[in-house]
């Protein structure tokens, strides 16, 4: 009686065992999920900032060229002042064409 009472005793903390066992696996597999999900959002983030940056260094590049220009040459710059900002020098005539319907 007393060793029959020790095998369920036994067989119970068997099963609780492999419970246990189960619920730990469980949780690690549901954390290495998580952490996958996190690693595939991240990589999606890094690709989209990267291709900003190409783009943002892109513009750099086109404004250095802008300015290295503006430098070489003034007239350039009282060229661009003139046609985007309406600016003349003193002495100087602005005249405006309207578009035409």
């Amino acid at each position: 009686m007393w060793l029959e009472c020790m095998s369920r005793l036994a067989r119970v903390v068997g099963i609780l065992f492999i419970i246990l066992a189960l619920l730990l696996i469980g949780v690690s597999v549901k954390s290495m999920y998580s952490r996958m999900q996190t690693i595939e959002r991240l990589k999606a983030e890094s690709k989209k900032l990267s291709m900003e940056l190409k783009q943002k260094r892109e513009l750099l590049r086109e404004l250095q060229k802008k300015v290295s220009a503006y430098k070489m040459d003034p007239r350039l710059l009282k060229d661009e002042a003139t046609k985007r900002f309406l600016m003349i020098r003193q002495g100087e005539t602005l005249i405006l064409f309207k578009k035409g319907d």
